[in-house]
């Protein structure tokens, strides 16, 4: 037991603990859980999100790699650009892994996957032109160690995205999706003489030696990780307030076809007040994610 009356775990116990989750439980429902999609359509709004983030074009990119891919909601929609040559993605779990090929074989998507921790990754320095790592350092022990291969494996000149969910936006996010579109969910799931899925990953999660969700971040967190890396340029900003409290009110409706479009249009006039109002006012840590920018 440490100072604080909770119990310390270890790196291995961690990293196994996300292993098992993943393999054994998350890998089946992740793409339904989070409403994610395969296609044109949706690389397209991918794109368009990450050049806002990066403030302009992605540009050519020779090599691309997504560390800690999961289903591939990035890598396999990213494959599809033709702007990219090669798409890489590195996941803990082979579970993960083969959703993410199944995926890639439904939308016609070439990728190389390969099996490996985040922390260490079997790639050679200076490889990759664009990297991207959606909600990984909250699942690992030592998050910089994650941060230093990004910075290791780009080329000079190289850019990456890091997405994390913040310390009070994603409990506050969580809160409002379980009682808003979570109320009939959950009362349909108990008719059916289920569990919410909440409830049974919760159980699960108590199953393990550890728990797979290590820390959220105060954006402040993340700037002191990247300012002790040497980058030649790191920002980290936060999105998605009144924009990704939406897409989670809405979420078990939000990508039926004929609701999607006016959605779509709903979700780029919030994203434009949170992102030119609202952060004026609102304190960063509840915006939903906090986006690390880097350049080599």
């Amino acid at each position: 037991m440490g100072q604080d009356g909770q119990k310390k775990y270890t790196d291995n116990e961690i990293t196994e603990s996300n292993i098992v989750f993943h393999d054994e439980f998350d890998a089946e429902i992740y793409d339904w859980k989070w409403g994610k999609m395969y296609g044109v359509g949706e690389m397209e709004k991918i794109v368009s999100d990450y050049r806002n983030y990066m403030g302009g074009e992605l540009g050519k990119i020779e090599k691309y790699l997504d560390i800690g891919c999961g289903t591939g909601a990035a890598v396999v929609n990213l494959s599809l650009l033709d702007k990219i040559g090669e798409a890489h993605g590195s996941d803990i779990s082979m579970g993960m892994l083969n959703m993410c090929r199944k995926n890639a074989n439904s939308v016609g998507g070439k990728i190389t996957l390969t099996l490996s921790d985040a922390q260490k990754l079997p790639y050679k320095d200076n490889t990759f032109d664009f990297i991207t790592c959606h909600a990984i350092l909250h699942h690992v022990p030592q998050p910089k160690t994650v941060m230093d291969e990004v910075y290791r494996l780009l080329k000079p000149g190289g850019k990456a995205l890091v997405f994390e969910p913040t310390i009070y936006g994603t409990e506050l996010t969580f809160k409002i999706m379980r009682y808003t579109w979570g109320i009939p969910y959950t009362i349909r799931e108990w008719l059916k003489g289920k569990k919410p899925i909440w409830v049974v990953e919760e159980q699960y999660v108590n199953t393990l030696d550890s728990p797979v969700d290590v820390t959220t971040f105060h954006p402040k967190e993340l700037r002191k990780i990247v300012a002790d890396i040497p980058f030649s340029k790191a920002t980290v900003t936060t999105y998605g307030f009144l924009s990704n409290f939406t897409k989670f009110f809405a979420h078990s409706i939000r990508n039926i076809k004929p609701i999607k479009f006016i959605f779509d249009k709903i979700i780029a006039i919030l994203t434009c007040l949170d992102d030119g109002i609202l952060k004026k006012v609102v304190p960063e840590t509840l915006y939903f994610q906090a986006v690390i920018y880097v350049k080599k």
